[in-house]
């Protein structure tokens, strides 16, 4: 760092204590000041850094919401963080424009097709404002994934990053089991009325960030022993057993499948007929579990709530018995909407962003919340036949891209975000995940950093 880096970052730090202490601001305002602060000083000793920084906190600041300054517009900390992201990260691949130029990165060009479908039909649609919301949204996943690309540019910085990663879900897992105890959590159905959402807005993106966590977890214990300590394996093994149990406390059926797909698809991968023998032997001991707990319920003998009321189980039950409270047909009423809707305009859509507004217009707003709970009917809605037609080719180009990879290759980190990624895919059948920014944020990162990572390892090989 130079000496005027330093005389820069002082003098700011001074500015920013003494407006801070004049104008009297509150505890929150100075903190989300200090942290501009930090972040502007790292980024004068190193972008790298402070890209780095904003991604370690991303998964926490939903929580904040909004900062209100009076007289002045109220600002959204996630989006702010976000363009900060998207400019330091344009900057950073300026910067290191020769790994672009040098190098072939896979899936450059779909990527920068979609981008270009979002920005076109953001000036097709109903919204301007709402497309290039969406726009930039999807902008910082892109930069993100070349960020990952870049950073990646030895085997230990692959490593750096899901250990960044990791140790960036300790305050979202602090901020859940406070709103658990503390009995904090969102009221959605009977039976259970405090489901945690943690530092997230939701329960279900907690849900699925604890997925991606916990996938984490695993290959880096289970498959890799040199790169950590025995002092982090076990932190992170203690992070696991505790996101397991908010897993299961969101209440997101969803996220329980697709932990469970992981952990199935990564077994059948690596030890097919192992896993087979297994899942024999746990399917069998379920069904006699479930036998001997109905005949212990019995009220002559332990008088026991009957096994379909206890709340996890109610909640997996809920799928099948139409319950009009339960989200599944609320969601087959809005895909049914959402989709006729769709049909009035289907080759071009309503434009980039529109969807809550017209499943407003549509639906109205007593029927709750606007999400389509489907990112590909959301997609069809707002981009026809088009958007959903090139989305479609991205996924695939993705899957196929990791895939073969890892039939050559036999990476286990490869195969990892290929399983998320595949996951991820199943799951926005249901629920919204492009909206889960900081999901989308992680799972693309990782994206390019797995990428460069195997090309990197397969050039070692070759030496």
């Amino acid at each position: 760092m130079t000496q005027i880096n330093s005389n820069i970052i002082l003098i700011l730090g001074g500015v920013n204590l003494l407006m801070c202490t004049l104008l009297d601001v509150s505890p929150i305002i100075f903190l989300i000041s200090l942290i501009v602060w930090i972040l502007f000083s790292l980024t004068l000793v190193s972008l790298e850094a402070s890209l780095l920084s904003l991604i370690f906190i991303r998964p926490s600041i939903d929580i904040v919401g909004y900062l209100s300054v009076p007289d002045w517009p109220i600002i959204n900390i996630g989006s702010s963080i976000t363009i900060i992201t998207i400019i330091l990260s344009l900057i950073y691949l300026y910067q290191n424009r020769q790994y672009i130029y040098n190098t072939k990165i896979p899936l450059t060009r779909i990527i920068i097709l979609i981008l270009v479908v979002y920005i076109t039909f953001s000036f097709t649609g109903i919204s301007l404002s709402m497309g290039l919301q969406e726009t930039i949204r999807l902008l910082s996943f892109i930069v993100l994934y070349f960020v990952g690309w870049i950073y990646v540019v030895n085997q230990n910085k692959f490593f750096n990053l899901i250990k960044l990663i990791i140790y960036s879900s300790i305050v979202p897992l602090i901020v859940s089991y406070i709103e658990y105890f503390s009995g904090g959590g969102l009221y959605t159905n009977p039976g259970f009325e405090n489901r945690i959402a943690g530092t997230f807005g939701h329960p279900n993106v907690l849900a699925y960030f604890s997925v991606i966590i916990l996938a984490l977890i695993s290959v880096i214990l289970f498959y890799k022993n040199n790169i950590i300590s025995k002092f982090e394996r076990e932190v992170f093994a203690v992070i696991g057993i505790l996101y397991a149990i908010v897993l299961l406390i969101t209440f997101t059926r969803g996220a329980w499948l697709g932990l469970i797909l992981f952990t199935i698809l990564i077994s059948l991968a690596q030890y097919p007929f192992r896993t087979i023998k297994r899942s024999s032997i746990i399917i069998g001991c379920g069904i006699i579990f479930i036998v001997t707990y109905n005949v212990l319920a019995s009220p002559n003998i332990l008088d026991l709530k009957p096994l379909d009321q206890l709340p996890v189980i109610n909640r997996v039950v809920g799928l099948f018995n139409s319950d009009p409270s339960d989200s599944v047909i609320w969601r087959l009423n809005m895909w049914d909407d959402a989709y006729n809707k769709a049909l009035e305009s289907p080759i071009i859509g309503f434009g980039t962003g529109s969807s809550e507004m017209i499943i407003e217009q549509t639906r109205g707003t007593f029927r709750g919340s606007l999400e389509v709970h489907n990112d590909y009917i959301k997609i069809f809605l707002e981009q026809g036949i088009i958007g959903l037609l090139i989305y479609f080719i991205l996924i695939i180009n993705i899957l196929y891209t990791l895939y073969s990879i890892y039939i050559k290759n036999k990476n286990i980190y490869i195969l990892t975000i290929a399983t998320l990624m595949t996951i991820i895919y199943i799951v926005s059948f249901w629920d919204n995940l492009l909206r889960g920014t900081v999901l989308m944020w992680i799972l693309f990162l990782l994206l390019g950093g797995v990428l460069h990572y195997n090309q990197l390892n397969n050039k070692v090989k070759c030496n």
